[in-house]
């Protein structure tokens, strides 16, 4: 399966705290630290892709555009990674709550009890 430009995208990554970082995506996975939230957006828009998706792949969540991989979230599923989510909707990164309406949902790491 082909996969998407790396530089097309930047992964941001939200700490329990509040902090977001970006980091420019130079390889197709990245080990994800416990309790972040993380999203992919535009490089040029710093907007989220229209056709964002995800799949749980093993412990790792493979995120996708337009069908294609943009980059694996290593140990996403792990127990060890409780609270980690992966927010296709964009409200956990925007400056006002509500002012997304993507119809995409957060997907999290935490187990179903």
């Amino acid at each position: 399966m082909p996969s998407a430009d790396l530089k097309r995208f930047k992964l941001l990554k939200r700490s329990p705290a509040g902090k977001i970082t970006v980091q420019d995506l130079t390889a197709e996975a990245v080990q994800v630290d416990g309790a972040h939230a993380y999203t992919i957006v535009e490089s040029q828009t710093g907007k989220l892709p229209k056709s964002l998706q995800a799949r749980r792949v093993g412990d790792d969540l493979q995120v996708f555009s337009d069908g294609e991989p943009v980059i694996r979230l290593e140990g996403f599923y792990k127990s060890v990674n409780g609270n980690t989510a992966f927010d296709g909707s964009g409200e956990l990164f925007a400056p006002v709550t509500g002012s997304y309406d993507s119809g995409y949902a957060l997907v999290t790491g935490d187990p179903l009890n």
